[in-house]
């Protein structure tokens, strides 16, 4: 077995997710945790509790991206303005405390809308996504990472000019869960197929013009209703409604052209559905692993801050 070197950790809101890693990033075994939210005020306790199996390999160096570096997360990491160069990252990490991980900055910009706007942890695997994709290293790309709350990255050079938020994920939860709008037993769509109900979702969006979303939502009764669709059919249908809504918006703010590079980076399922989603509008779009780009992303990062240290020897 390779030796372990550091321990690589994304933070987010619900989960933490962990890896004892070698040399070369590659992952040796893995932990997880609670996430921020239910972490708060103990980070040390769950981040020793949830490394303990590893203390055989003595002390390690650990690097954390995600909301451990939020304002009630372990220890604040200052935001990185954009434009922003994504090596630069390592640079402007900070200690959580004085036995505790390095903890990787987010990125902070003025969106499209002029608005302020925040991720945390989408860099780290934006990061990862460069040093696991060369296509990405040079010219000019758009990132859409979906999720809670989906990011939308115009990407020149290895820097980040500009991004915006989108909460689509969120929106789907809260109508899903707390609403009249579907069936309470209906099922989340989450890893299901890609079926009818998504695709008359979708196409919805697609033809209508933008600002109709909230006429549209109320669809996912009025259907069921007339018969339209099935109960089990509406918890698809919605997802197409806002991720069709939200590739109407992504696309006319960052002007997309059919031959500007795209790609979807989080986990399979999600990426599975919005490339399917892009490829109805006519777009291609190209797939990275979420979880392999947070890893590959801390890795660049041990490099970085290792070269660093032995440069200072």
């Amino acid at each position: 077995m390779a030796a372990a070197r550091f321990i690589a950790g994304d933070w987010g809101t619900s989960h933490l997710r962990l890896a004892l890693c070698d040399e070369d990033g590659q992952v040796l075994a893995e932990a997880a945790g609670p996430g921020a939210a239910a972490s708060s005020g103990r980070f040390a306790a769950v981040f020793a509790q949830a490394t303990a199996p590893w203390a055989e390999y003595g002390p390690l160096p650990a690097l954390l991206c995600g909301m451990a570096g939020s304002r009630q997360g372990w220890a604040e990491a200052p935001y990185l303005r954009c434009p922003a160069t994504l090596h630069s990252i390592a640079q402007t990490s900070i200690v959580a405390d004085a036995q505790g991980p390095r903890i990787l900055p987010g990125l902070a910009c003025t969106n499209r809308l002029d608005a302020a706007d925040f991720l945390r942890g989408e860099e780290t695997q934006l990061l990862g996504a460069l040093a696991l994709e060369a296509d990405l290293r040079q010219g000019e790309h758009l990132v859409v990472m979906p999720g809670t709350h989906s990011k939308w990255l115009q990407l020149a050079e290895a820097r980040v000019h500009h991004f915006q938020t989108l909460v689509t994920g969120e929106v789907y939860a809260a109508l899903h869960g707390h609403s009249v709008l579907l069936d309470p037993a209906a099922v989340a769509v989450d890893d299901g197929p890609l079926d009818s109900g998504f695709l008359c979702g979708l196409e919805r969006a697609r033809s209508t013009a933008q600002g109709s979303l909230l006429a549209q939502l109320f669809e996912c009764r009025a259907r069921r209703l007339s018969g339209e669709l099935a109960d089990s059919e509406a918890a698809a249908f919605l997802s197409g409604l806002l991720i069709g809504h939200e590739l109407s918006h992504g696309l006319a703010q960052f002007a997309a052209a059919p031959h500007t590079p795209l790609w979807l980076v989080g986990t399979a399922a999600l990426t599975r559905r919005y490339a399917y989603a892009l490829s109805v509008f006519g777009i291609d779009a190209r797939c990275i692993d979420g979880s392999q780009a947070a890893i590959a992303g801390l890795a660049t990062v041990f490099r970085q801050l290792r070269a660093q240290d032995c440069g200072h020897g």
